[in-house]
């Protein structure tokens, strides 16, 4: 078998506390840990559901038939990540780029008000939730 020594042997992990139950596997892993590592503890974003995702997709289909503005649902989606998004920077091979915010990111107020930004801009009002939400 083909070790590559410059490699890293570690990978991260993640876990889930929840009320601050750490499992014995969580504890006994860090314990024997070589070397010097760095404990990140954050509170967990709530993620929005695939029901409000498919909302949205549905959004900029509307979006698009009523205004005739784009080619795709995926060309709004990039153009309103660019608007309305704080871009990331990221680095890699010693460069550093700005890349697009992700929808992803966002919790269920983030999006709702990014909704709101897309209908200010286009006039296009979002359908009620309750009438889509799937």
């Amino acid at each position: 078998m083909f070790i590559n020594k410059n490699m890293p042997q570690f990978i991260d992990r993640k876990w889930l506390v929840r009320d601050g139950n750490l499992t014995d596997v969580v504890i006994n892993f860090i314990k024997h840990q070589k070397g010097e590592f760095e404990l990140i503890l954050k509170k967990r974003k709530k993620q929005r559901s695939k029901a409000f995702n498919r909302y949205y997709w549905l959004y900029l289909k509307i979006v698009r038939q009523d205004t005739g503005q784009g080619e795709t649902d995926d060309e709004l989606h990039e153009m309103f990540k660019r608007l309305f998004l704080e871009p990331k920077e990221i680095t890699s091979f010693g460069k550093t780029i700005r890349i697009p915010g992700s929808t992803t990111d966002l919790d269920n107020i983030g999006f709702d008000e990014y909704i709101k930004k897309i209908e200010e801009l286009t006039g296009v009002p979002a359908p009620n939730p309750d009438e889509y939400y799937y």
